[in-house]
């Protein structure tokens, strides 16, 4: 085992497999400056380079870059702050990598650790067991149309005047994984007109947003992509849980993630958006409902073995010419507080599966009212406090 005091260089040695020769100490914050600079002037994809500032206090008087090839490594007790808001953006522009210390904005930087706006490979492109926290802005975030193939993974993320994590204006990250985002302004996880190829295992919580937003940014929204949301708890944040704007959608798979106790919906996906691969989730406990679905072709393409349980207005409700289809076996649709699943204004729901139940709830089994549609088949109904399905105003059920 490693001493504690130089844990987290060890770790990223191993990580890059930095050779002894290659790691350049730096003590304060002109060292890490001149050390930067010494190692990106040497390093090649070939041969990394670290600079490892060990345990204590840096007080950084200007913002600083990690050249690519190069590494920063840093003592979880390694403690940056600000000197100065003057020209004061950010600890780091990232060409390379970073791992590890702690960065406390103090509401003067405007983000703490920033991604350049271009390609990454190799070992480049990683922000990795960072703590950051108090930024004026974003705590982590990665900007533009050329940044590409990086890795946002393992950090702790909190109270920073945005969002926490954050990728904007084209960016695509390949991961953002294993974060804790908590008490963060706005989202926990936010992309902007941006894109990622998963988000995973993070817990967000206690964030003023939603814990996973396509648009905190307020710029307006295009598009946002994610193939893979995964495993994710996502709970007591002040809007939705997981937030698809128009246009936005999770194209593969939705699954393994716990969504409970935030302060609107679970899940709301709006016109033009979807989620497909529903599958495995726990959604509970939000003050909306459980999975709303609002708005022309936007879609919940749900699978299997979902728990939607005690939402606070419908366990599902889809609207305003909306979808919502359950092609799987096993959903439990329980203890609404409102309808199991409430349909309106040309809503469609449809039920292709097995072992589907729909119980417990306060109103009716399905409410469809509007012109909306209901076919189902094989669905299980009791203990609801309506009748299993309920058309008003046009809406038909064709229930098998």
């Amino acid at each position: 085992p490693f001493a504690a005091t130089t844990v987290n260089q060890q770790n990223a040695i191993l990580m890059y497999g930095v050779e002894s020769d290659n790691i350049i100490t730096a003590n304060n914050p002109e060292e890490i400056e001149a050390a930067l600079k010494t190692a990106g002037s040497k390093a090649t994809s070939r041969e990394m380079y670290m600079v490892y500032a060990p345990s204590g206090k840096y007080s950084m008087t200007k913002q600083l870059t990690i050249p690519a090839n190069v590494v920063f490594a840093a003592e979880a007790d390694s403690k940056f702050t600000p000197a100065t808001a003057e020209g004061f953006n950010r600890f780091f522009l990232i060409r390379g990598s970073l791992y590890g210390g702690s960065y406390d904005g103090k509401g003067l930087a405007y983000y703490c650790l920033r991604l350049d706006n271009m390609t990454f490979y190799g070992m480049n492109g990683y922000i990795t067991n960072a703590t950051v926290k108090n930024s004026k802005r974003a705590g982590i975030i990665a900007i533009g149309s050329k940044n590409r193939n990086s890795f946002i993974m393992n950090n702790k993320v909190s109270g920073c005047g945005n969002s926490g994590i954050s990728a904007i204006e084209g960016a695509w990250v390949t991961s953002i994984s294993g974060n804790t985002c908590k008490n963060n302004t706005l989202a926990g996880i936010n992309l902007g007109h941006a894109n990622a190829d998963i988000i995973a295992n993070n817990t967000l919580t206690g964030n003023t947003g939603h814990g996973i937003s396509t648009n905190s940014d307020g710029s307006g929204q295009g598009y946002c992509h994610i193939h893979k949301i995964m495993n994710n708890t996502i709970k007591n944040n002040g809007y939705n849980g997981v937030y698809m704007d128009e246009n936005c959608y999770t194209d593969r798979i939705f699954s393994g993630n716990k969504i409970n106790s935030n302060k609107n919906n679970g899940v709301c996906i709006d016109p033009n958006g979807y989620i497909k691969g529903i599958s495995g989730n726990t959604i509970s406990g939000n003050s909306g409902s459980g999975i709303r679905v609002n708005g022309v072709n936007s879609k919940a393409y749900i699978k299997g073995n979902n728990t939607l349980s005690g939402n606070g207005t419908n366990n599902i409700t889809v609207i305003n010419g909306a979808a919502a289809s359950i092609k799987g076996a096993g959903n439990l649709i329980k203890k609404s507080k409102g309808n199991g699943v409430s349909l309106s204004n040309n809503a469609v729901f449809t039920v292709n599966g097995s072992n589907n139940k729909i119980y417990s709830s306060k109103g009716y089994g399905i409410k469809a009212v509007s012109s909306s549609s209901v076919n189902i088949k094989n669905v299980i109904f009791s203990k609801n406090g309506g009748s299993n399905v309920r058309t008003l105003s046009g809406s038909t059920a064709v229930v098998k």
